[in-house]
């Protein structure tokens, strides 16, 4: 009888390591739960999660704070952007502003020029002179402004006077066409300008050319009045 109790004992202390082996693996897997459990409990709590599955209130309010700052850096970009081209529109103007600073400094001195000619002209430059033709086209297609001076060097104590004749020579549909200033200005009734002047005289206007035409010369004559004038010509090429 003693025999069989050992026995009995003998199997029960055998049969114990399987069972704590399922015990620990249990313990395992419940404790792997936990931990997963208080992650996500965590999260839940620092608003990772919310209702339904949803952005949390934290994740919102850091979604609300980029897109205010998105927008103030788009102000800020449109308000560079429009700097910068306040700037290009002050640089363009003051290019032109020295352009046209540099133009009138050149007419000025053309100006000057022109003077120092007529008070202490040359030997070889007396009586009457062209003494510059320009042409400067205008915004509208066609349209230029041309300007004539007519100067007296030499003896001054009398008036010049007399007429200017203005001819554009060019081409329509491929063959020669001369067309007179006053083919070319709407204010003139009459083919010649009259001029009559001690020093000098400055003729200016707006010619406009006819559509598809191409000017290619201008045409100056000047025919001064009296038995010993001479008549001036002058041909200007177009530019």
């Amino acid at each position: 009888m003693a025999k069989s109790q050992q026995q009995e004992t003998l199997e029960v202390v055998s049969r114990r390591p399987g069972y704590r082996r399922r015990a620990l693996l249990i313990v395992l897997i419940l404790g792997l739960l936990l931990a997963s459990g208080a992650y996500h409990l965590g999260l839940y709590q620092a608003g990772a999660y919310s209702d339904g599955g949803t952005m949390g209130p934290a994740l919102r309010d850091r979604l609300s704070d980029l897109q205010k700052d998105n927008k103030k850096l788009q102000k800020q970009l449109t308000v560079l952007e429009r700097g910068r081209a306040i700037d290009r529109q002050a640089l363009e103007a003051a290019r032109q502003e020295i352009s046209e600073l540099e133009q009138q400094l050149v007419n000025e001195r053309s100006e000057l020029a022109m003077f120092r000619t007529i008070v202490a002209p040359e030997e070889s430059q007396t009586g009457l002179q062209i003494q510059r033709f320009s042409l400067e086209p205008s915004q509208a297609a066609g349209r230029w402004r041309y300007n004539l001076v007519l100067t007296q060097i030499g003896d001054n104590s009398r008036f010049q006077s007399g007429e200017v004749r203005l001819t554009v020579v060019g081409k329509q549909d491929g063959e020669r066409r001369d067309l007179a200033l006053v083919d070319l200005v709407e204010e003139m009734s009459e083919p010649d300008i009259r001029f009559r002047f001690r020093y000098f005289q400055r003729i200016q206007g707006v010619m406009q050319l006819p559509e598809g035409y191409t000017p290619l010369e201008v045409r100056v004559v000047v025919d001064p009045e009296g038995r010993r004038a001479e008549t001036v010509e002058r041909l200007y090429d177009w530019k």
